[in-house]
């Protein structure tokens, strides 16, 4: 026993062993620290100022009225009404105060920006956009208009909230954007009163067919200068929009979001 004692105490003396207790610690610090690593890629930020709660889908068929003039059998002139069909599908995005964050610092939002898009269809049928709310019509919040197309949307934090401005309330809001897969098919109804909410069965599209990945990134930047950027990632359209002409459902809740510091 007393042999084993004075051996260990010759190899602790030894240059070899503080070297090998060095790689252990500087093994063990890697661990941890790849380990942290890894979680902070699955989780993300645990402890957000705001954070989204939820991501609500209202998908809708929208008929656009035009006339065209046609000749008849008879070689004369007759206008034709033509309804040009798109499927709407406006996104509604519910940013809130965290009230489990804790800081002795008030937060607030400068900005939120969704960006990066990028789209995958079943079907080549129609025109993939992107629209902004409206800044002037005062009964809708879209217009299908080509001023409101984008590929960037960016609301700006301020005191009070004005969608119009693309301002939101920097203490959490909810904010929007539309995706829609415009002029799918025209329509010429034959019918004396066209009921729009069946345009999508009258020329027997199915749900199918409509259906798209749609992908984007989202940032939540704070007036201190801490950005949050997170992607997000779904499908279109909300069951049931063909035959009911509008569907709604909640697509994103907040576990399914992992945020990250940019």
């Amino acid at each position: 026993m007393k042999k084993l004692r004075l051996w260990l105490r010759k190899i602790v003396k030894t240059k070899t062993f503080h070297i090998c207790i060095i790689l252990l610690i500087i093994a063990a610090l890697i661990y941890v620290a790849y380990y942290k690593i890894s979680l902070y890629d699955v989780e993300g930020e645990k402890e957000m100022p705001f954070e989204v709660s939820k991501i609500d889908l209202i998908s809708s068929v929208a008929g656009e009225s035009s006339v065209n003039q046609v000749q008849n059998e008879q070689n004369q002139p007759v206008n034709v009404w033509d309804v040009n069909i798109s499927q709407n599908n406006d996104f509604y995005i519910y940013i809130e105060k965290n009230e489990n964050y804790k800081s002795r610092k008030q937060q607030a939002i400068e900005s939120v920006t969704i960006e990066n898009f990028s789209i995958e269809r079943v079907s080549s049928k129609g025109q993939e956009k992107i629209y902004k709310p409206d800044s002037e019509s005062e009964k809708e919040l879209f217009r299908n208009i080509e001023t409101n197309e984008t590929r960037k949307i960016e609301y700006l934090g301020s005191p009070k909230s004005d969608v119009k401005k693309m301002q939101m309330s920097n203490q959490g809001d909810l904010i929007y954007f539309r995706y829609t897969n415009k002029d799918i098919e025209k329509y010429t109804p034959t019918e004396e009163e066209l009921d729009y909410s069946q345009l999508l069965q009258k020329i027997q599209v199915n749900e199918e067919d409509l259906q798209a990945k749609i992908k984007f990134d989202m940032t939540i930047k704070l007036i201190s200068g801490t950005s949050f950027n997170t992607t997000v990632e779904t499908k279109v359209p909300a069951s049931g929009v063909v035959k009911q002409g509008t569907a709604t459902e909640q697509i994103i809740n907040k576990n399914q979001l992992i945020f990250k510091r940019n």
